[in-house]
Order: structure tokens, then sequence, then C-alpha cells
């Protein structure tokens, strides 16, 4: 019907049909003889012979019978099998029951009659398996069974049933079955990758497409202004905690019993409190509680947005109106009419409604969906409540589901009304709820709780204040009353900091009360308020978990709204936030390529080359007056440096922007081009140059401006005009550039070409807009004629000085490099040379993601790793090595290899861009308003703000799609084990009795985020560390005098023989360090100039000075100032600093010793559906250190002595 020549034409007679059948299910019979392999393979019981008389069994029983063997292990099977076969069908097996067999879709149900596990494989000759079918895993028996086309035979043991598994997906072969069940939660092939090709385009909000119908709506309606806050409190159960193991204990069972809610939505100002001992009752009312709320904010929405909603209903119906008279008309009989216009009308219009729908799917939603803000909820609150929630919200049912998953964290939950979000998600890691109220300076605070004295529901009913012990908290090692004056008492008396310093690092105005005061007030509370039992001081601590809550959100978007940013409905973090931003401000300055289908390798090389900020130890300990500094002067202190806002920094650098062209090794680096749409490009750009105008183009919005079913080249929202540049080869344009075309099929084409231009002329001047259209033939001859013109389409060429070279040899690149010619990216050989080795020995200067066999890692490591029965398997760790293989490198990261005298052996490939600073606009943004924040108290908190933005711009623009989920829900068991059989199954939770949470790989994921800006930021921070190092304090000082210890990402700790960096400059340098200082250093004086510096990303300051440092391994070091007050900075990844008291010299003991050290972690953890306290005793401090090799004397170390590479595979275990 659709290739019919026009409207008039019907259907006759229809003269074939094809069916396509394609198998969905299996009958499992035993009415056939096996092959000679599977019935000569002594793991399998074959089962298609009857044992007395060698007769083919035709009974279709063969999985009853191998469930009969199964459990008793006799050869004499049938009575069991018939027995079990009555169990299951609850009848009677004659001989005219006329059963075909159970089909795979009933496995489930026998699963569960029997009690068993059934996973069913499939034997191929050559000796591998595929996986069929795969239990839940929810009995304690399993039984395995082979399937032979459609007999089921019985497995007796899997460790010899076959040599390799083979993935259901791609095909790969493992050893083990439990290697390829983990491949197969991992594997790629079950997802389909789209690779969008063109040009990055910010997702637009849903006033943006109303604007692109013309529907304007004022500014202050752009917000939605509605939220919720909740929080959950829990008992803490000490009966039925799950089994303690040797090294972890679990201690309380959290049992919620109470929740809090509060809003800004009218009608809903005040907290509401509910206690309930049943969750189940306790969770349908907090959903209720949040439906009521939810319902008014919908209807104020509504009104807000009645006149836009009315709108969007009159312009569909009128083009709605329109198609069906057009389809009236095709009936009539008057053949004067012209049945062609017809069709350009269904064109038109058809188009247009659905977008309209579309968009008024989209504001639906919009008004709808209710934000319900938790502080820590992700990981706690929704944790607590899941195994009720899901059912409460019906997301089984709900076809808007939203949600995001992270490990144990919940980043979202919607089901298209209510949308859970986590407000610790929008602000600094480790930021506490009481510092966040504190911060936007509200009067209301946090309050005290008992927790671990509530340890049953009795204790609630008790009718007075506990003691001030049971205020006691092992989680936090102390006395939570006292816990801000302990903190406030460290800070002044033990370290010796001012009062005034003190008060506003922990965002106070006065002196925090002691313990006693704090219990006093509590006493008085209690009176005053009546309180009558714990339930009452229950309620009263809820609510000011949620009240406060609320008026600091409320700040929060005041703040974001400034930025025209629509927090929770644009965002569900801060990295999101920050993406907005930074993308933003890069508008009409810039743009960015995306990888097409046909470039998917590059994307691929770009992902496989990102490595995060190196974390490695160089030399192990130094002590004032006790180590000599290389064996020569002593040490006189320890110096840490840090670059001040690193990555923002990095993200102020030229960036690649623009199409990206490719040169590869096998065709001699010959230019291959990747955009053929430059000239409309430079003609965009130039009008955008000479008349001022902002124009919307493809290259600036990652997309074409839409007019009902048409794309437009630009668009100008300032003088509502559209600007069209046509080739004249595809617009059958009648000039000079196609004055000699004799192809006849152009020729043919011609007229109908034109046509459909005019038709598209006519429709977009009908909608109110004006068109210039501008042709390819007088683009040359703007070139040739406007001078300006043709400077400023030079100047864009310009900014790759070698794209009219054909070909260029390996020498040239470099050459090109060096003097920055060439911009982009080279995948590369590079090394060391041998006479530098000793120069670049210290901080060796090439940073991967390599695998580290074990062997390269020195007898010291090894024995080490021996003794603490490490495994012994290969790791991938980020390193700095001396050479790699097929790494790529950033043009101006390479730049400063090659003037360092690095050399290149062999080039693979090179991806040229356009280079342009295009985020300095938003880093000095970052900058000024922190600035702004130094001088101006109110502004401290946005100030704040805008580091937590800056800091995470990066994270946002180094996401991996790949990594993404698809999260559903589903009841009863049969229809989870239909999802945990598709090929694109993850992972299974059960909810509750019957309700499930699945995690699927996604069927396809867009892979439209320009990841060469992330990568440049990486490769951006590794220079500047490297140029500290080498350009600045290895460059003006002597290496008698100092020693490298640790680098962190955008720190670098070393050993110096002076009491400041400056004391150890040598003389000749002296005069020259101070000219560059200002390169790398803060200024001090005059105070305006030093203000100013103090928030300038990417310079150098003294993070903390001590006397001592012991480094074990990555981010496991102490450095201790012993000099005035015993003061330390640590860091011990993965352990609760809280534990450690002296921990210099606990990490000393460890280092001497060559051992490890245990400590004890205590924190929450989910677990079967709640949340648990647990206690964990673990190896937490240890000597073993795979990223350089330690010599012999435990304390220095030395480079790798291996080739690094992103694509080293991981060898067999």
């Amino acid at each position: 019907m659709q290739s019919r020549p026009n409207s008039k034409w019907s259907v006759y007679v229809v003269t074939n049909i094809r069916w396509m059948v394609t198998r969905t299910n299996y009958i499992l019979r035993s009415n056939r003889k096996l092959p000679d392999y599977i019935r000569k393979k002594r793991s399998i019981v074959a089962l298609d012979t009857r044992s007395d008389n060698g007769a083919l069994l035709e009974d279709n029983l063969c999985a009853f019978r191998c469930l009969a063997y199964h459990r008793t292990k006799k050869r004499r099977l049938e009575r069991q099998t018939i027995q079990y076969y009555r169990e299951y069908f609850s009848e009677r097996l004659s001989k005219r029951t006329n059963f075909k067999g159970l089909c795979l879709d009933d496995i489930p149900k026998f699963q569960n009659t029997f009690d068993v596990n059934v996973n069913i494989f499939q034997l191929f000759e050559n000796d591998t398996c595929v996986n069929i079918y795969r239990s839940r895993g929810q009995h304690d028996d399993t039984m395995n069974l082979n399937l032979y086309q459609d007999h089921l035979s019985y497995i007796t043991q899997m460790n010899v049933y076959c040599k390799k598994y083979e993935c259901r997906n791609c095909k790969t072969l493992f050893p083990t079955h439990v290697r390829v069940m983990r491949h197969e939660k991992r594997c790629k092939e079950a997802t389909r990758y789209i690779y969008p090709g063109g040009y990055y385009a910010r997702p637009q909000h849903i006033f943006e497409e109303l604007q692109h119908l013309d529907i304007k709506v004022d500014d202050d309606l752009r917000f939605y202004p509605y939220f919720i806050t909740f929080d959950f409190e829990a008992l803490l159960l000490t009966d039925h905690l799950p089994s303690n193991t040797q090294k972890l204990s679990w201690t309380h069972e959290h049992q919620p019993v109470s929740f809090s809610m509060c809003s800004n939505v009218p009608n809903h100002l005040e907290p509401v409190f509910e206690f309930d001992s049943n969750v189940e009752s306790l969770v349908r009312k907090f959903v209720q509680r949040a439906y009521q709320i939810q319902s008014t904010a919908q209807k104020y929405m509504k009104s807000r947005f009645s006149a836009v909603f009315k709108k969007l209903s009159i312009e569909a119906k009128k083009l709605q109106e329109l198609a069906e008279e057009t389809d009236e008309d095709e009936n009539d009989d008057d053949d004067d009419f012209d049945d062609d216009e017809n069709d350009m009308h269904r064109a038109v219009n058809t188009p247009l409604v659905k977008h309209i729908k579309r968009i008024q799917g989209r504001l639906e939603n919009y008004v709808n969906e209710i934000p319900i803000l938790g502080y820590n909820s992700g990981k706690y609150d929704l944790n607590l409540i899941k195994s009720k929630l899901a059912d409460c919200l019906e997301l089984d049912k709900s076809e808007r589901n939203f949600v995001v998953k992270k490990c144990n964290q919940y980043m979202c939950i919607s089901n298209g009304d209510l949308k859970f979000l986590d407000i610790s998600n929008f602000v600094a890691p480790g930021f506490s709820y009481d510092k966040f109220i504190k911060s936007y300076e509200i009067d209301l605070h946090k309050s005290y709780f008992p927790y671990e004295f509530c340890t049953a529901y009795e204790k609630l009913q008790h009718s007075e204040l506990p003691p001030y012990e049971a205020f006691y908290s092992s989680l936090k090692n102390c006395n939570v009353l006292e816990e801000e004056f302990s903190r406030y008492q460290q800070l002044v008396e033990v370290e010796k900091v001012p009062v005034s310093v003190a008060l506003k690092t922990m965002n106070l105005k006065e002196t925090p009360a002691t313990g006693q005061e704090n219990y006093r007030h509590l006493l008085e509370l209690w009176r005053d308020q009546g309180m009558r039992n714990m339930i009452d001081f229950l309620r009263f601590y809820n609510n000011l978990d949620v009240l406060p809550f609320c008026h600091a959100v409320s700040k929060m978007l005041r703040f974001y709204m400034t930025r025209n940013i629509d927090l929770f409905k644009t965002c569900i973090s801060v990295p999101g936030v920050a993406r907005e931003l930074v993308f933003r401000s890069s508008a009409g300055n810039a743009h960015f390529a995306c990888f097409d289908k046909k470039n998917e390798d590059l994307y691929q090389l770009f992902r496989k080359g990102m490595c995060g900020g190196p974390a490695i130890i160089f030399h192990r300990y130094h002590e004032r007056d006790v180590t000599r500094i290389r064996k020569n002067k002593p040490c006189k202190k320890i110096i840490g440096y840090d670059a001040n806002a690193l990555y923002l920094w990095a993200l102020g650098q030229k960036m690649p922007t623009g199409p990206f062209t490719i040169r590869k090794e096998e065709n001699d680096f010959r230019l291959v081009k990747r955009d053929r749409y430059l000239k409309a490009l430079y003609y965009l750009e130039w009008l955008r140059y000479d008349k001022g105008l902002t124009i919307q183009h493809y290259f600036n919005q990652g997309k074409e401006f839409r007019i009902g079913p048409y794309l437009v080249d630009g668009f100008s929202s300032e003088n509502k005009k559209v600007y069209e540049f046509n080739g004249c080869y595809f617009h059958h344009h009648d000039c000079e550039l196609t004055q000699n075309i004799t192809n006849p099929k152009w020729l043919k084409q011609k007229k109908k070409c034109q046509k459909r231009e005019r038709e598209r002329i006519e429709y977009i001047r009908s909608q109110g807009y004006d068109i210039e259209i501008f042709w390819e033939c007088q683009y040359e001859n703007m070139l040739r004629t406007c001078p300006p013109f043709r400077e400023f389409v030079n100047t864009q060429r310009n900014q790759r000085p070698l794209e009219n070279r054909a070909t260029l040899s390996k020498e040239q690149i470099i050459t090109a490099v060096r003097e920055e010619k060439i911009f982009g990216a080279l995948e590369v050989d590079i090394h060391v040379p041998e006479h530098l080795l000793e120069t670049f020995a210290e901080m060796s200067p090439i940073f991967c993601n390599s695998h580290i066999p074990f062997e390269a890692l020195g007898t010291y490591t090894q024995d080490t790793g021996k003794r603490l029965n490490l495994t012994q398997n290969p790791r991938k760790l980020l390193v700095g090595g001396m050479r790699a293989r097929k790494i790529l490198l950033a043009t101006p990261l390479l730049k400063w290899y090659i003037e360092h005298e690095l050399c290149i052996s062999r080039i693979y490939q090179i991806i040229e861009f356009s280079p342009n600073a295009c985020f300095k606009t938003f880093t000095e943004d970052v900058s000024s308003a922190r600035r702004r924040g130094d001088t101006d108290t109110a502004f401290e908190i946005f100030a704040e703000t805008m580091k937590l933005i800056g800091n995470s711009a990066y994270g946002s623009m180094i996401m991996n799609k790949e990594k993404h989920v698809d999260i559903t829900y589903c009841q009863p068991k049969e229809k989870a084990s239909y999802f945990v059989n598709k090929k694109r199954f993850r992972n299974l939770t059960e909810l509750d009795k019957d309700y499930f949470e699945i995690e699927l790989a996604k069927s396809r994921i867009k892979l439209d985020l320009p990841i060469q800006i992330g990568y440049f930021i990486l490769q951006y921070a590794k220079l500047r560390m490297l140029e500290f190092y080498y350009d600045c304090v290895d460059r003006y000082c002597s290496r008698r005098d100092f020693e490298l210890m640790s680098m962190d990402t955008d720190s670098l700790y070393m050993a110096i023989s002076g009491e400041t960096l400056t004391d150890i400059v040598t003389p000749d340098m002296a005069e020259h360090f101070e000219k560059e200082k200002r390169r790398w250093f803060r200024r001090t004086n005059p105070p305006e100039a030093a203000a100013y510096d103090r928030r300038e990303p990417g310079l150098f300051k003294e993070e903390f000075v001590g006397t001592s440092m012991v480094a074990l391994c990555s981010k496991t070091y102490c450095v201790e100032n012993k000099t005035d007050i015993r003061k330390s900075k640590f860091s011990c990844k993965g352990l609760n600093k809280r534990n450690f008291t002296h921990p210099i010299l606990l990490y000393k003991r460890v280092l001497d010793e060559n051992s490890s050290a245990r400590e004890t972690n205590r924190g929450f953890r989910a677990l079967h559906n709640t949340v648990f306290t647990y206690t964990q005793h673990r190896q937490g401090l240890t000597s073993f250190y795979p990223k350089r090799k330690v010599l012999a004397d435990g304390v220095s170390t030395t480079y790798l002595d291996i080739t690094l590479s992103p694509w080293d595979p991981l060898p067999p275990s």
C-alpha cells in the first residue's frame, strides 16, 4: 500500500502470503534414540530406553524420569517416575492418557512442585555446551539436565560433562560454568549499541520543545516548584540476625517503625508523622500520604499550564481535522482534485500531529510527577522499605517507570507520579545532613536519638528520657550528645586552630554545647512538650529530619533557578547539573562530534584509553633528621603540594571540537574527511559573525530546527528567519556547477526535486517564517569576490594547518605535533630512550591502565604477596611506565613527551579535531563565584555549590553508558523465570514473596556523548602534574635535596632537605625561579592578589607540611607533624578513620615488619531487603604494593620493566 503511485490505487487481489514461524518453546519428551556421543558420555545418564529390555521409551516422561534418578540413583525408575507424574498433575496415568510432554515454560512450576532447581544444557559433538535454561536457584537441591532435540537426560558430574561452555550471546567459550555465567552478566552482545554520529545535542527541556511550536512559557514558570521531603526511622533489633562468620558479625537489624513527611505544597506545609509496627502498613500509609500531596501539586501545576495544554489541543485538533478533510476529499469523485496535493498535506500533517501528541505526553508527565527527597535515602531509607515499596508503587504495572540503581544505591525510583531522589547526590561526598542544614543557615537543626537503646518495640513505651549513656553510638565510637563539642575541642585545644576558624569549619555561629548541656536541653523539651513515651520523642526527632530539610531544599532550588536549572526534573545528581551548565556555556561557540557506526572503533579507542588520576607511591618512608634523601642530605620536611581545581583547570584548556578527520598508517596517513557539510558550517557561522545573529543549527545544537515535518539548516529566533544552505547537485539547481551534468537519472528527477523544494518553501512561509536560501554556487562565488568572507573561511580552516596535505610521514607528524599544527589524539608506540631511563626513573611519565603480571613485581613484593596468600593472577592497574604499545595520547601531552626526548617508534593513526577553549567561560564563572564567597558570607553556600559543580564537571564527561541497565519489576515466579532466561538478564532480587526486581542489560544504548572531551580532561590533568614535577621542581632543585614520595591525582608529596621548597632551589636558578614562580604557585602579596590566586585553577598550594611520612600503598599513607602539635593527615582507603588513634605508629609497624594489620569497620549494609549494622574485621593495612617494584630495603621503589598497553588481554587463569 505504501508503494502505490497515489492514493486512488486500491488492493484488487492478494496473490501470495509468506508465514514466518519462530519457535519460542520446547516440548520435552522421550521418543527418540540418542546419538553415541551422548550415550557414551560417562557424565550423562541417557534415560532413553527401558532398563529391562532396552526398548525405546515413548511415554514422554523424561523430565519426571530424570527427577526419579536424581532422587534415587537407581536403574529401575518406572514406579517413582509415575508417582512424580501423579504428584505434578494430580491425576492417574493410564494407557489412555495422551501426555505429550512438559514444555520448557512448565519448568518453573516443575521446580516449585518438587523443590528442586533445574538447569538445562545442550551438549554438542565437539564437547562444548550452551545453557538452555537457568534456574533462579531458590531451592536447596539442584538438578542438571542435558537436552538433545526434545529429550532430557541426567547429568551426573558437571565438572566432566563438557570441555567448554559457550556464551549464549557472543558464542565465546569458557572452561567452567561459573566463568560463562559471570561473563554473560556483562556480555555486550545482548545490547545493540547505537553510534549516532553527527554532533552532540544537549537534551531539550519540555519548554524548549514548546518554543519550537511557537508556544512561549514565561521564564518564571519554567521550573517545577514543588517537592516532598521524607525520612524513615528504625528500631535496631537484635533477634533473628544472619549467621556470623569469622570476619563478619551482624549486630542489629534495622526495622522501620515510623516516617515523617513534609512538603512546600500549599495545604501540606506542616510535617506529618506516622508510627506503625507493621512494615507493609507503614509503607502503604507513606505512599498514600505522598499521593495526597502529589494530587494537590498536580492540580496547581495543571492550572498553571492550562493555557499551554489548550494551545496544544487546539493545534492537534486543527491538524487532525485537516487530515480528515483530506481523506474525505480523496473519496470524492471529483477528478479535478489534485491527489498529489493531498499526499503532500498528509505527509506534512501526520508527523506534526504525532510530534504535538508526544509533547503533550511530556508535559503531562512533567506536571504529574513530584520529586520526593531524602537525605542518604538511596543507600538507607529506600533499602529499608524496598521489600514493600515497589509493590505499593505498583512498579510491576506502571509503564512510566524510571529506576536508576548503582550497586545497592538507588539514584532514582519513579513510577511517573512519584520520583524518589537522594539529595546527597547533589552535595559534596561526606556532606552530612546536619552540615547541609547548617550551610543554608536554617534555624532548626537535627536533634539526637538513642538508637542503640531502642532494640525492641517495648522500649518505645518507655515513659522517660533514657539516661545520658544511652546516647552512645558504637558506629561513631562516641556519645552523639558530645560529638560536636569533642570535634570543636580537637580543633581548638589539640590542633590549636583559632576559634573563628574552628567555628567556620564546623558551620557554627557560636561555641557548641557540651554533651551534658545537650542532655539537659532534651530533658526540658520532654517536659515542655508533654511527652509521654519514646514514641512522642521519636515524633519530635523524626519531624526535625524533614521540616528544616524542606527549608534548606527551598533555598537550594532558588540558587539553581537563578541559573535556569530545573533541578529535580532534569538531573538525578550533581554531574548532570554540571554537564548541563558546561555545554550551555559553550553553546554557539563550539560543536562536538559524536562517532558513527563506521567509526565505532574510535569510540572504543577513546574509551579504552581513558584512565583516571594516578595514585602511586615512589618512596615509602622519610622522617626528619632520621632518614637521608637519596642517601645524601638528611630529611628536614615532608611537604605536600596540591593543584587547585585540577580538573576545572583542564576543562578550561583547548578542547577537541568540530568535525574529526582521520589519518591511518595503512594508507600513508592520507586524510580521510568525515564531514561533508563544512561549507554549510562556514556559511552559517559567517552569518552569525557578520550579522551578529544567534543562529541555531546542526553544529551548535546537535540537531536541526524543526518546522512541522521539515528540518531546516539554520534558524534565528530573533527575526524568526530560516537560513538554508543548498548544495547545487543534490537540490538540482540550474547553475554553472550543474550545467554540464548529463546523468539521465539526475535529469529525470530534476523537476520532481524542484517541485518538492517549492512545496517545502511554501509550507515554511505559511507557518509565518521568513526564509533565505543560499546556494553552493553563491558560496564559491563569494569566496572569489568577497575578501572578508574569504578571510573568515581561511581562519576557520587554519585551525587545521595540515588539512591540505594529502599524506604525511612519521617525522612530519612528530614535527607537526611539536609545532602544534596537529590537534587531536594519536595512537602510538612510545618509550623512554635508554640514556634517559635514570632521569625518568622516579616518576615514570607514561600512564596507562594495564595488566601487571605477578612476575614483574620483583622479589620483595612477590614474597610479601605469597606470605599474605594474595592472588598471583595479573592485576589491571593504573601505573606509570617507561614504554607503551598502542596507547592513545592527546597531542598536548604528546608534545610534552617529544620535547622531553621520549621516542615515538610507531604511529598507528591520527584523529584530528579543531582546538577551542570553549569552556573557559564556565571555569571563570566557577572561580568568580568562589572568590565572591570568600568576601561575602551571604554568598558562601553558593560558592561551595559552584565548587562542587566545577569539580563534578569532568565526571559528567566520562560517563560510561555501556554500564547502564534496565530495572523492571514483576510477579509471580513464572514471570521472573521468563526474565531470568532472557539474553539480557543480569541480576534478580526477590523483594517480597513472589515479587521480584530484575536487572536487564539495555536492549539498545545510544552512545551520544562526546567522550573525547572527558578523555582530554584526564590527559591535561596528567600533563599538569608532569609539568610541575619535571619543569618546576626537578628543574629548579637538585635531586640531592628532594625525593618524591607519593602522588594522588592532583597532589605530590616529597621529602626535602630544607624548611621550604624555596630553600632548596639551586643558586644558579634562583632568579629564574622567582620570575616563573607565578606560573606554578599562588602569590602571597599583595592581599588582593593572594585572594585572587587562592581560587585560580591549576596553581599549586601547600596541602600539608609534616616531619615524617609512611606510604604503604596507593591511597594508604600517613603524614605527621610533630613540631608544635601532634597533627597528622592520613588516607586509609576502605577503612574508618575514627578507629585510628596513632596512625603513623601503626603504618610504620606494618612497613617495618612487612606485614599487615587487622582493622575493624562498622557500618550499614543492605541485605535481605533490609538494612543491618555490621562489624567487619579485615586486613586493613598491608605492605603489599604492586604498582612499582619495591627494592630489597622495602622502602625504595623503581619502575616496572614492562610494556604497558590498554589492549592487553587477561591471560587465562
